[in-house]
């Protein structure tokens, strides 16, 4: 049986406070079959030289482009593009995984060859990295929204190629949008029964106004204009009541 080599895609732009948590995380599982592409904005801080005092540690395994783009879906797709692995996990510059997560999430692959998307309950934690909810998983729920947890999400790269890549029309909620089209191409997810990756409140996806935005009209596009009308209704008045759809 073929051994599966994973592409693992980190976007940064003036990430130095946290990136090297991110980078630590994937480190520590370098016995598995990798690469590692960090995607660079032209950062003006300290990231790229955080990011070159690790690449002796992996013995070639990373690899880093620095250029200008239009947004982190735009060097997702960046990262996507160049990946020659297998299996694709996106992980924020602010995130992190567990040590045990690549195994976990190549043995599901390797055990099951119908199963192109891989996600996970996530760990929520603070800024200062305390540990402050687990956040549900569950592919049942993503007609309510983004429910597959984007930092743990693996997917094939056969997927992007067949079905497409991150829609820059939705510079907030382009990871939704993908979710709901490959759902609607049925293909086949599974939830891993493991905690895959940490993520750290207050990342663009707190962007409310944007993010309700931006559901509603993917929402229309997929499910119909009366849910998404709904949705969006009831999304605004939490805002409003609360000020973050996040709290």
């Amino acid at each position: 049986m073929k051994e599966l080599k994973l592409s693992i895609i980190t976007v940064t732009y003036n990430s130095e406070k946290y990136i090297s948590q991110t980078i630590d995380s994937v480190l520590r599982q370098k016995e598995y079959l990798f690469e590692y592409w960090i995607i660079d904005g032209m950062s003006t801080d300290k990231t790229l030289d955080i990011v070159k005092s690790y690449e002796h540690l992996f013995e070639g395994k990373l690899k880093v482009l620095s250029e200008k783009d239009t947004g982190i879906y735009d060097a997702m797709n960046k990262g996507i593009r160049l990946a020659i692995g297998d299996i694709i996990g996106i992980i924020n510059s602010d995130d992190y995984y567990y040590d045990y997560s690549f195994k976990a999430v190549l043995d599901i692959f390797q055990n099951h060859n119908d199963i192109s998307l891989v996600y996970s309950d996530v760990c929520r934690i603070t800024m200062s990295g305390e540990q402050k909810c687990i956040i549900n998983g569950n592919i049942k729920d993503l007609k309510l929204g983004m429910s597959l947890n984007h930092p743990s999400c693996f997917i094939k790269k056969k997927v992007y190629e067949d079905f497409g890549f991150y829609n820059l029309n939705y510079p907030i909620a382009a990871d939704y949008e993908l979710a709901l089209r490959l759902r609607k191409c049925n293909v086949k997810m599974q939830k891993c029964i493991c905690i895959l990756a940490a993520y750290r409140e207050g990342g663009a996806s707190n962007i409310s106004k944007d993010n309700i935005r931006e559901t509603y009209l993917i929402q229309k596009k997929y499910i119909g204009s009366v849910w998404a009308t709904y949705i969006y209704v009831k999304s605004h008045i939490r805002y409003i009541l609360k000020g973050n759809l996040f709290n």
